[in-house]
């Protein structure tokens, strides 16, 4: 991809030397950059969630708004059928008179409580900079 963003960019420096075979070249080169940039797409908007999680100046195309809330929604969706499964087993053995399971049960509703916090500020500097991005103040943000 290294080498097609540099091809571009020299296309575009050289823009007065356009040939049908450079117009050819420049339409692959942006075709193949724009395929790399969607193999990794998902990745790369969750890392920048992260990263970004103190940026409220930064800006964020719709892609690195909309993919962390599918990865947290499946992160979620995951620990709410363990902790369903493991409070069905634990509600099972205390009706047979053991005590199984409950530790489990403790150690997911922590885990859970633990990521839901950890991802208020991320959630809230995404937020904060897609309502930049669309010319209005961050506070307004904090009216919806």
């Amino acid at each position: 991809t290294l080498k097609s963003k540099k091809f571009i960019f020299y296309l575009l420096l050289n823009h007065n030397k356009v040939t049908p075979d450079t117009c050819k070249a420049r339409k692959n080169a942006i075709i193949k950059a724009n395929l790399s940039k969607e193999e990794n797409c998902i990745f790369e908007a969750y890392k920048y969630y992260w990263e970004n999680a103190f940026k409220y100046r930064a800006t964020s195309t719709r892609a690195d708004f909309w993919w962390p809330v599918l990865v947290n929604f499946i992160i979620f969706v995951i620990l709410y059928f363990l902790l369903a499964i493991a409070g069905f087993a634990s509600v099972t053995s205390i009706m047979n008179g053991y005590n199984r399971g409950v530790g489990f049960l403790i150690f997911l509703l922590f885990v859970i409580a633990v990521f839901a916090i950890a991802i208020i500020i991320p959630g809230i500097a995404i937020c904060v900079r897609r309502v930049r991005d669309t010319g209005l103040t961050g506070w307004t943000v904090l009216v919806f």
